[in-house]
């Protein structure tokens, strides 16, 4: 970054930094009260489907990167969600992300991502899902990772809530097609 960039920065921090944070702690914390919503309101059908318990005091706010403990942040992704943890199997995680790929813009998704916690049940969920769900989900090896998306703008924002319900419910449905012996540990 050049001289003149930082010094404009630094400029527009001056002014407006205790502004911008207020919005961003409002914003984040609207996002996950939705999110969590969302998550409480599926509860019963996730811990049914996974066969796993789940309960609504384990779901929490996840918001990432906090940009004061980030100094490495890249600007490539973020994630203002609510997580919930399902008993020994993986992490939900359901709200907003935003991800630029190959010189993309960085722009907002809906977004319902389980992180599996063992890589074997990883990669046999995803066989299944291919099978079942072709492209549409996403998956990220490295972080095994799987994940339904869609594009959110703000001219839509008032869908929020209702989007991230149907695409919770959409990995309910999925989830349900896969035999039950699939979630096994090895």
């Amino acid at each position: 970054m050049d001289k003149e960039t930082k010094l404009k920065l630094f400029q527009e921090g001056l002014q407006s930094y205790v502004d911008a944070v207020s919005a961003i702690r409002g914003f984040c914390a609207e996002v996950c009260s939705q999110s969590q919503s969302v998550l409480e309101r599926n509860l019963n059908d996730l811990r049914g489907t996974l066969q796993r318990d789940i309960q609504p005091e384990w779901i929490q706010p996840y918001v990432s990167p906090n940009c004061v403990d980030k100094p490495d942040w890249d600007g490539m992704s973020a994630w203002v969600t609510a997580k919930v943890g399902v008993q020994d199997l993986c992490g939900i995680y359901a709200g907003l992300f935003w991800q630029a790929r190959d010189g993309e813009e960085v722009e907002p998704r809906v977004c319902v991502d389980l992180e599996i916690y063992n890589r074997q049940i990883f990669h046999r969920v995803l066989e299944q899902l291919r099978g079942i769900a072709g492209d549409r989900v996403q998956s990220v090896p490295r972080w095994n990772e799987l994940r339904i998306w869609e594009p959110i703008s703000p001219t839509n924002a008032a869908d929020f809530s209702d989007r991230l319900d149907r695409i919770t419910k959409e990995w309910t449905t999925l989830l349900r097609q896969i035999p039950p012996e699939v979630f096994a540990r090895p």
